[in-house]
């Protein structure tokens, strides 16, 4: 019986423990460092010029690590037109939290416009 206890209890504190580390991990995680990173990429796809203000973190149990970029603007081909193709106030990222752990990268499974 003992030796439940101890096991049950080893348990719960590497629990917290690593609870812990991720909450102090996303708090201090700062996503603009990535910001040269996620234009190169998006400029890749999108054969066009790719641009945003700001980049914030948010995490929440339902929606899990979401990204939210303030200001995108991407541009129009330079054959058609001078103007911005498509502006958005904000737009929200979710985040594949075990990409950027184990592989560094940023995997964007889904995309919300407010």
């Amino acid at each position: 019986m003992k030796a439940v206890k101890f096991i049950g209890l080893g348990l719960l504190v590497s629990f917290l423990i690593v609870a812990l580390a991720l909450t102090l991990f996303l708090k201090n995680f700062d996503p603009n460092k990535y910001k040269r990173q996620i234009l190169d990429q998006a400029r890749a796809v999108l054969q066009r010029d790719v641009d945003f203000d700001r980049i914030d973190l948010e995490v929440s149990f339902k929606e899990g690590v979401r990204l939210r970029l303030s200001d995108v603007r991407i541009a129009e081909d330079p054959a058609f037109g001078t103007e911005d193709l498509l502006r958005v106030g904000r737009l929200r990222a979710g985040l594949d939290l075990g990409a950027l752990l184990l592989k560094r990268q940023i995997v964007v499974p889904s995309l919300s416009v407010e």
